[in-house]
């Protein structure tokens, strides 16, 4: 596999903004899926913090997350959907060779 583009970012809300907070992330990771140089968009959250939702990206190269962020539906995540529904918002960027490891190999 070669190089990849990461990002990891925390997004954090108020409990009555988790669920339309979440709709809009599902649509945010769909749309994200559909253009050729997003790889992988999950979203999570850990059930002892529902307020907190982590998203993983894996993009081609920074170039391919670069032409991600002027997508209109990141335009409009980031200039609509943050400012109203989250309180905190932090990012980690990651280039590296991306490798997958199988964690329950067959016997």
């Amino acid at each position: 596999m070669g190089k990849k583009f990461h990002v990891l970012v925390k997004l954090t809300t108020e409990a009555k903004h988790r669920n339309e907070l979440l709709e809009n992330l599902e649509i945010l990771a769909n749309a994200s899926l559909q253009t050729p140089f997003c790889h992988d968009f999950y979203i999570t959250s850990p059930k002892d913090q529902p307020e907190i939702f982590h998203l993983i990206e894996t993009f081609d190269s920074a170039a391919g997350y670069a032409k991600h962020l002027e997508t209109s539906h990141v335009q409009h995540f980031l200039a609509e959907i943050v400012p109203t529904l989250t309180t905190a918002r932090e990012a980690i960027y990651l280039e590296n060779q991306s490798s997958r490891v199988d964690n329950n190999p067959s016997s």
